[in-house]
């Protein structure tokens, strides 16, 4: 999908009557830095685009720059929210080994000491 400047607002005749509503929005953002001959850049869906609606891989040095000066909503919007920080993930200490184990694989290294599997500790 492209850089969409003629469909921020996408709207759908309502039947029967001589209105129309906006179905969905596609957020845009305009940002510009690196000095006053430097073209702006478009932010839309996750992706930058340049003028022309060419999505731009290589960012300029300046973007991040810019980019930090968003709000986290303004961000968001247009899909540069910071990613979702990772669940913590709940752990158990094995008594047997000392292993530290995942508790979705608690039951799994259990098994593997009954198999002899886990190696036991030192002088044990």
């Amino acid at each position: 999908m492209g850089l969409m400047l003629d469909k921020v607002h996408e709207v759908a005749k309502i039947p029967g009557r001589q209105e129309t509503r906006i179905v969905k929005i596609n957020p845009l953002v305009r940002i510009k830095g690196g000095g006053e001959l430097t073209p702006p850049l478009f932010l839309q869906g996750g992706r930058v685009y340049a003028e022309n609606g060419q999505e731009i891989v290589d960012r300029p040095d300046w973007f991040e720059e810019e980019l930090a000066k968003l709000t986290e909503a303004t961000k968001e919007q247009v899909g540069f929210s910071a990613a979702p920080p990772a669940p913590a993930v709940s752990m158990r200490t094995c008594t047997t080994c000392g292993a530290e184990v995942a508790k979705k694989q608690w039951g799994l290294h259990q098994a593997n000491h009954k198999r002899k599997l886990v190696g036991r500790p030192a002088g044990g």
